[in-house]
């Protein structure tokens, strides 16, 4: 009888663990939102779309784009980030305007990481020192108007301490 009761009882926890496991699953995966006009719109025409490309041979062009596209006041996060994963693909250092209008749209989401991370992205993409310290002159009177770490200050120029 005792086992009889603890198979049962085992039984019924399996039922209800899976039924949980279940629900928790399909409460975490986002509910099917329809798609309305306002929201995606914006990145419908060519306008602002990070996936639209400028020729980057043409330096006026891509500079006056990328400055347009930063300097959106109604710019989102993730397309802010798309932007940045854009302009680094390419062979070619940013002009240091963009940058700041990076900054400046970081600063308007409240997104210190990206700050730091494209000081990173500027000190990696420099094909030489002059043009690393050239940059970092440049954009410098931004970081200090934002308060803006640099990633030496935050310990991130050196590598993890190995855990044994």
């Amino acid at each position: 009888r005792v086992v009889v009761a603890t198979t049962e009882k085992a039984n019924m926890l399996r039922a209800f663990a899976a039924r949980a496991a279940t629900a928790a699953v399909r409460s975490s995966q986002p509910a099917m939102v329809p798609r309305t006009g306002a929201v995606f719109s914006r990145f419908m025409s060519s306008e602002l779309n990070p996936r639209i490309t400028v020729d980057p041979d043409d330096a006026q062009a891509f500079d006056t784009y990328w400055l347009k596209f930063f300097q959106d006041p109604n710019l989102p996060h993730y397309a802010l980030r798309e932007g940045l994963n854009e302009i680094f693909a390419h062979d070619l250092m940013p002009n240091p305007e963009i940058i700041k209008a990076v900054f400046d749209a970081a600063r308007r989401l409240n997104d210190f990481p990206i700050c730091v991370r494209t000081i990173e992205a500027v000190q990696d993409k420099a094909i030489s020192n002059e043009v690393r310290d050239y940059m970092m002159a440049e954009i410098a009177p931004k970081i200090q108007e934002l308060g803006i770490s640099s990633p030496a200050e935050l310990g991130l120029d050196k590598s993890p301490e190995r855990i044994d």
